[in-house]
């Protein structure tokens, strides 16, 4: 029985601070080929058949071919050649930076703003990120409101002349992301593909395994037939020869076993022709298993690297983002990015905005992350 596929998952951790992009995908196992069942070829010699009184004459001889199987693995063809996934270029980005935190843990706003909310714009935008400024400013005004509500007043303004500067940075950790994204959709056409596949073998499996078993059991009756004939042969001649009734029968049980002969050879040929195209597929699906476990590789070993998602640096007071895997990752991280603006730290609780990784798929604040909201605007 052949193993069926195992559905490789992603495990989305794209993080804020030092971000891990997690382990993304399980290798999956291909298939064993179908042992090809040949039919060797036998030559039955029929006995002379002789008639009484008359000079022996020499029956027919013909060839019965007699199913028997053995093991005749195919080899399969070796795997084609895997398309390479283009790695970014060195140099092209800016070098990671992947030890330090996302902020001066130090910060401390000179001005509460609880009570002075904060203005902002958008600085460097890169469009490789292929998103609009409407767009990602619409994201920064909800990440924004996020804080307001739950502290209950205004925090934060947009002015094209403000004081925070937010920044879209590429760089390879987005480029990363993009990469991971074009695997994730080469790996899932690749599993479907190979699905089809698997669906189409086990199809034609059973087909070829019902009809190889019907083959077997007419051609052990043909081979009893076949024996029976040569008995009754043996017997006639015993006695001395075959009357001409008697022969004119043996002849023409004689001439159906060979029509019946050349039916199973009809029958033997086109079993090995599906017996190789069933072949043919399981080599096709273990290619394509080689060339999905080979970017399920490629994938886990670039989705394992950790880096900063975000920054904030109070001494330009500047907010740069630097990656995101889609919008909401990109407002857990602003969200994020504008708590460290307000003046709070990271907590404990690995679900929160403001825990040191964006573990969370929420863009709700938690109950840590409102205390601490709390407790910075209480502390002016």
């Amino acid at each position: 029985m052949l193993p069926p596929l195992s559905k490789a998952f992603i495990a989305a951790a794209l993080l804020t601070c030092t971000a891990y992009i997690a382990l993304m995908y399980s290798p999956f196992e291909g298939y064993a080929l179908f042992n090809r069942a040949e039919m060797d070829q036998t030559t039955l010699e029929v006995n002379k058949l002789t008639i009484k009184n008359e000079d022996a004459l020499a029956a027919s001889t013909t060839k019965a071919e007699k199913q028997t199987t053995k093991e005749d693995i195919i080899e399969a063809k070796p795997a084609a050649a895997v398309p390479k996934v283009t790695d970014n270029k060195k140099g092209v980005y800016e070098v990671l930076e992947t030890t330090h935190s996302d902020t001066d843990d130090s910060y401390r706003p000179v001005a509460s703003l609880c009570t002075t909310p904060m203005s902002y714009t958008i600085g460097t935008f890169d469009p490789r990120f292929n998103i609009s400024k409407e767009k990602f400013l619409g994201i920064a005004r909800e990440a924004a409101q996020m804080w307001e509500d739950a502290a209950g007043t205004s925090l934060f303004t947009y002015d094209p002349q403000g004081k925070l500067k937010i920044n879209l940075v590429y760089d390879e950790r987005q480029a990363t992301t993009v990469n991971l994204g074009y695997l994730a959709l080469e790996i899932e056409n690749s599993k479907q593909s190979a699905e089809s596949i698997r669906r189409g073998y086990e199809n034609e499996k059973v087909s070829y395994t019902n009809d190889s078993e019907a083959f077997n059991l007419d051609a052990k009756l043909f081979q009893e037939r076949y024996a029976a004939y040569n008995e009754k042969v043996k017997n006639y001649n015993d006695k001395g020869g075959a009357t001409q009734p008697e022969y004119d029968v043996m002849m023409k049980e004689l001439e159906q076993l060979k029509t019946d002969s050349a039916q199973f050879e009809t029958r033997r040929e086109d079993l090995l022709k599906r017996m190789e195209t069933i072949n043919a597929n399981v080599t096709k699906y273990n290619e394509l298993v080689a060339y999905i476990n080979t970017l399920i590789k490629k994938s886990n070993s670039i989705g394992s690297r950790t880096f900063t998602e975000g920054k904030f640096t109070p001494a330009i007071n500047a907010v740069d983002i630097y990656q995101y895997a889609d919008e909401v990752k990109l407002k857990r991280v602003l969200m994020h990015e504008f708590g460290h603006v307000i003046g709070i730290g990271h907590v404990k609780n690995v679900m929160s905005i403001m825990y040191s990784f964006n573990s969370g798929t929420s863009t709700r604040l938690s109950e840590e992350d409102i205390a601490a909201l709390k407790e910075i605007c209480a502390s002016y």
